[in-house]
């Protein structure tokens, strides 16, 4: 039985000094907050503003795929979204407190920082995110080296997984290992 919620979603936006503020603010009525597409979608609006990323885009290849290229190397970072509903533990009052922002404008780049750098936007752009437990800051990752899973305020849970990295669009894409970079 889908639950009706309204949600605020606060638009976020990066002033000429680089800080985080809070341009709009906008009441909206869901029946489900956080899917893998809105996920997806979420991130493909969001990620361009993040000093270093020069474009978000949908991957094709891959069911909510995502390609996110890199503004100094023009690397691409291929990414999954997928998800499961009705399965995130009660979240209660609390809420994912925004990270800082990884410097994404070095090159090479780190895959942790760029995993960082979504769950950053992703906390900065919505309040429906309760938790989420990045797979590279574990002292064991597990077969997926790269990613998250993140817990949504209306029970979704979404696992944000990084498939592989190329040098260009249409390029073969090299498996994602520890201490990747791009």
């Amino acid at each position: 039985m889908l639950r009706e919620r309204v949600l605020t979603v606060r638009t976020m936006g990066l002033t000429s000094g680089g800080a985080w503020h809070r341009s709009s603010e906008i009441a909206h009525r869901y029946r489900l907050t956080m899917t893998p597409a809105e996920l997806q979608q979420l991130l493909v609006t969001h990620l361009p503003d993040v000093p270093g990323i020069a474009t978000a885009d949908v991957w094709p290849q891959r069911p909510y795929g995502l390609t996110v290229t890199l503004a100094g190397s023009g690397a691409n970072v291929h990414w999954m979204v997928t998800g499961a509903s009705g399965v995130a533990p009660a979240a209660g009052d609390d809420r994912l407190a925004p990270p800082a922002l990884p410097d994404l404008t070095t090159s090479p780049t780190q895959l942790a920082d760029v995993e960082l750098a979504l769950l950053a936007t992703l906390a900065r752009s919505t309040e429906g995110v309760v938790r989420a437990d990045r797979y590279s800051t574990r002292a064991q990752p597990p077969a997926v080296v790269f990613g998250a899973t993140v817990d949504c305020t209306d029970g979704w849970r979404l696992f944000l997984s990084a498939v592989g990295t190329s040098a260009r669009a249409g390029d073969r894409l090299r498996p994602v290992t520890a201490g990747a970079t791009a």
